[in-house]
């Protein structure tokens, strides 16, 4: 799971509240994901509310509820659009999707960003169990393409794509998606973009015969079972593929992966670099 946070005085005391977004499917939905308010205690963190179908932008207004600052916020549900949160006396509502549409106009300040760099910084919360494995996946590339690299390097590398998918838009991240097809040489791309227009920046690598590229530890289409493991040793997870005979090697966590998938005779017929899930 990834997080974004900012901090601003909310209720006027003089001590910072923080806001946090947490990006993940343990977190997010069709409407949005989820936000924290926090309130420093001196000794720790505590929650102020927990409020659900929430997606950046996410404002503090001048404008003041019980003496807290009104919140603009993104959001989804059956009218998305910007809602702006107000403070009841014991917290922000659960549920942005229900509370009133914002007005234009309305002066705020910026707290948390929905900036593409923003989100794609996001801090990723790990068990402590599962570092190693995703320490080792969020460095990795496939052919010195990585998570990240702009949509140019792609082309400087694989030459103009074959097809160029349409953009559609992802509530989990607020990002538009759309993919290139290299066939020629075995390769489909994910981008992301924060607008239709772009930029884009790649967002997952698909690997296949007749693949050339290779992950930075050497692994590539065709290496045996054996030499992944030899190149990734207790980081790489075994799994099942969902097809008879076949099986995975995963590296990271399901939004920083690295999966090998293996035919029936242990070999690398597939290699994927991205987020397993949306």
């Amino acid at each position: 799971m990834r997080y974004l946070a900012g901090s601003v005085d909310l209720d006027g005391g003089g001590r910072a509240e923080v806001v946090a977004l947490t990006l993940g499917r343990e977190a997010c939905g069709s409407g949005g994901c989820t936000a924290f308010v926090l309130r420093d205690s001196g000794t720790g963190y505590q929650i102020v509310t927990r409020m659900a179908s929430v997606s950046a932008p996410i404002l503090a207004a001048a404008t003041r509820s019980d003496h807290w600052r009104d919140l603009i916020v993104g959001g989804g549900g059956a009218e998305p659009g910007a809602r702006v949160v107000r403070f009841s006396g014991k917290g922000y509502p659960e549920n942005a999707s229900l509370a009133p549409p914002a007005g234009k106009g309305v002066a705020a300040t910026p707290v948390i960003a929905d900036a593409p760099t923003a989100l794609a910084a996001a801090p990723l919360l790990v068990p402590a169990a599962c570092a190693e494995t995703a320490s080792v996946a969020a460095g990795e590339s496939l052919g010195g393409l990585r998570i990240g690299s702009d949509a140019a390097a792609a082309e400087r590398l694989l030459g103009p794509p074959k097809s160029r998918g349409k953009s559609a838009l992802w509530e989990a991240d607020g990002l538009y998606h759309r993919e290139w097809t290299f066939p020629a040489v075995g390769v489909v791309i994910g981008l992301s973009a924060p607008k239709p227009q772009g930029p884009w920046e790649v967002f997952s690598m698909r690997l296949k015969a007749p693949a050339k590229l290779m992950t930075g530890r050497g692994i590539g289409i065709g290496a045996s079972r054996k030499e992944v493991l030899a190149a990734y040793g207790r980081a790489a997870e075994p799994g099942e593929s969902g097809e008879p005979g076949r099986s995975t090697l995963t590296v990271g966590t399901d939004y920083d992966a690295l999966v090998f998938s293996l035919d029936e005779r242990n070999q690398v017929a597939e290699i994927y670099l991205g987020a397993l899930a949306e």
